[in-house]
């Protein structure tokens, strides 16, 4: 393998990686957590704000204690621009602490979530790779070892023009 490959398989390894790391600590905790221990629960649309990514606020109740529930449409609820105020949608919580807690289905949510992460990882990696493998590309090739350096005009076999062997040339 040559070099620049090798680097730009090492650039590309150590970005996804970075990606992968950084953007499964955003909801992955949590929604390990909601598909692991959740609990699913009908929520009481309270408002919809569809022009902020669609997303439906809702309430529901805990042992006496109400709690807000926010989040997109989608994932098994219906779309932002039909749902009304009174509505039920469909939304996860743990039962610790109902402040946790999710619009729509977890295993959908998860789903989701994996799919983007995977392919942020597998996506966005290519163009920092790609420039180390162009750069590289475009250095010259190494010399290799045990190999006298040619010079423009010289030829290592014969003597240069002008100058016999044995024989240094006159000096201007």
């Amino acid at each position: 393998m040559t070099t620049k490959w090798g680097a730009a398989i090492a650039v590309y390894a150590g970005v996804a990686v970075i990606i992968g790391v950084a953007t499964s600590s955003v909801n992955m905790p949590r929604f390990v957590r909601l598909k692991n221990d959740g609990r699913q629960v009908q929520a009481i649309v309270s408002r919809t704000e569809c022009g902020n990514h669609a997303t439906i606020v809702s309430t529901f109740e805990v042992a006496g204690v109400v709690y807000e529930a926010r989040g997109t449409d989608n994932f098994q609820n219906p779309q932002c621009s039909s749902v009304k105020t009174g509505d039920n949608v469909l939304a996860y919580y743990l039962p610790a602490d109902p402040n946790v807690n999710v619009l729509g289905d977890i295993h959908e949510r998860w789903n989701n979530e994996v799919a983007s992460i995977i392919g942020a990882m597998v996506i966005l990696p290519l163009v920092p790779a790609a420039g180390v493998w162009w750069r590289l590309s475009r250095r010259a090739p190494p010399v290799p070892p045990n190999r006298p350096l040619e010079r423009p005009g010289m030829n290592a076999s014969r003597p240069a023009e002008g100058a016999s062997a044995g024989r240094s040339a006159p000096r201007r």
